[in-house]
């Protein structure tokens, strides 16, 4: 217990070493036979969440299936289904990308879907803390997100939550409720566009490959970090698939990375505690440095050159996680 001992008058300091445990699979979580599809998003709240369209059932058992789902279950430490849940099952009509949870204790969905619920949503929708579809601001905020041409499929893929309950939404769309808005989109706390952040991006050309916005990070400083396909920011051609702004969107002209990540795309990103930039994705470079589909970026922009090495990942890095040891989980 780390006190000391006495042995023959003589008084020592006892240190034993313990080995890390090795990971294993918790064969207490769960027993049924899980998912019938693929699972791309993870999210803890007070129980988990798994969420994407792929899905249609969570532990079919003895030739009948309990738990019905389209894209999205609720579960519980032990791997149940939560039981106040079933009744939503089979209500995503389409694919799932973002789902988080607000600080009121509402949640946000996002993704490729035109339904929730049997209530007719756009790409985005607004859960209340039961999970049922807050029709009040569905009825107020009408046909959420849309596209203006026929030429691409118009997605939410990434929303995050400012320290003053102000919500960002990126993806691919140019459009809300009608209104020309190109990618990206800041919502006050009423969820009335907030007209003070302007990004500016009217300059993006109008194609699947070259204009989608992938993810979005909050600094602690406010300052908001963007990353995905785009091959220029603000007409900035150093911005290329990564860009950071100022608080009211405008550039922040502290973040050089000189010519970015060369090609393809930035798919997620995290901030460290000392503001570092952590991003994955299918790039294969970042300031002409070969980084294979992750690398880590200083706060000025320049490439963090003590993290990781060339060989790096041999295919995409679709997903990154922080430890609070400051340890670095990528799958793909």
């Amino acid at each position: 217990d780390g006190q000391p001992i006495s042995t023959n008058g003589i008084v020592a300091n006892i240190v034993v070493w313990v080995p890390p445990i090795p990971w294993s699979i918790n064969t207490d979580f769960s027993s049924g036979t899980e998912m019938d599809a693929a699972v791309k998003k993870l999210a803890t709240v007070w129980s988990d969440i798994l969420s994407n369209w792929d899905f249609q059932s969570y532990n079919w058992q003895n030739g009948s299936n309990p738990s019905q789902f389209k894209g999205v279950a609720v579960i519980n430490a032990t791997g149940d289904v939560y039981s106040n849940y079933l009744g939503m099952g089979g209500w995503v009509n389409g694919e799932i990308k973002v789902f988080k949870k607000l600080s009121t204790g509402k949640y946000i969905i996002g993704g490729a879907f035109t339904g929730v619920a049997w209530v007719s949503v756009w790409r985005f929708a607004i859960l209340n803390s039961d999970f049922s579809v807050d029709d009040s601001l569905t009825n107020l905020l009408g046909t959420w997100f849309d596209k203006s041409t026929a030429s691409y499929t118009w997605v939410v893929y990434g929303a995050v939550e400012q320290t003053d309950g102000k919500v960002i939404v990126v993806g691919n769309f140019d459009l809300f409720n009608w209104a020309s808005y190109n990618r990206i989109i800041r919502f006050n706390t009423d969820w009335s566009v907030d007209t003070s952040f302007s990004t500016n991006l009217s300059t993006w050309p109008w194609t699947t490959s070259q204009g989608i916005v992938w993810c979005v990070a909050l600094q602690s400083d406010d300052k908001i970090v963007f990353g995905g396909a785009f091959s220029s920011f603000q007409s900035i051609t150093s911005r290329r698939r990564i860009a950071r702004v100022n608080a009211d969107g405008t550039n922040d002209t502290w973040f050089v990375p000189w010519t970015a990540f060369s090609a393809w795309q930035v798919q997620q990103i995290k901030i460290q505690p000392d503001q570092k930039i952590v991003c994955c994705g299918t790039f294969t470079s970042y300031n002409a440095t070969t980084r294979q589909r992750v690398c880590r970026i200083l706060s000025t922009g320049s490439l963090d050159t003590t993290f990781g090495t060339t060989t790096g990942a041999s295919a995409t890095v679709s997903s990154i996680e922080l430890d609070s040891l400051g340890n670095v989980y990528i799958v793909g």
